[in-house]
């Protein structure tokens, strides 16, 4: 994605549909370590907050509900994903995340290792 791509398009395109999965995934599994990285502004206890008291079940629903009411948060932190690994434009599935997120967790490991 380039920076011409509106915040409303970020997240609402299939990309962004992949990362709200993805998102939804790693939440459920605690596993969010990484993602504080992106997390400038401190949005990550807002968005799983709004997770946590979330009325529906149904994955869908959910993803639904949080595009709806956490666009913003999630926006500014695929952002900044997108701007320090920009390949992450390409991934349009959940599956293409995680890899990601597993791949990325293992640099910093490697390199906490080293230090």
């Amino acid at each position: 994605m380039t920076d011409t791509t509106s915040s409303e398009q970020i997240v609402s395109d299939e990309v962004g549909r992949a990362f709200l999965a993805f998102y939804l995934d790693i939440f459920k599994s605690n596993e969010m370590d990484l993602l504080t990285i992106f997390d400038v502004k401190n949005q990550i206890p807002e968005v799983n907050h709004f997770l946590t008291l979330a009325p529906h079940t149904k994955k869908e629903d959910v993803l639904q509900e949080l595009l709806e009411n956490r666009h913003p948060e999630l926006t500014d932190i695929l952002k900044n994903i997108m701007a320090k690994y920009p390949d992450v434009a390409t991934m349009k599935t959940p599956a293409a995340w995680h890899n990601w997120y597993t791949e990325t967790l293992d640099q910093v490991a490697q390199r906490t290792s080293r230090d």
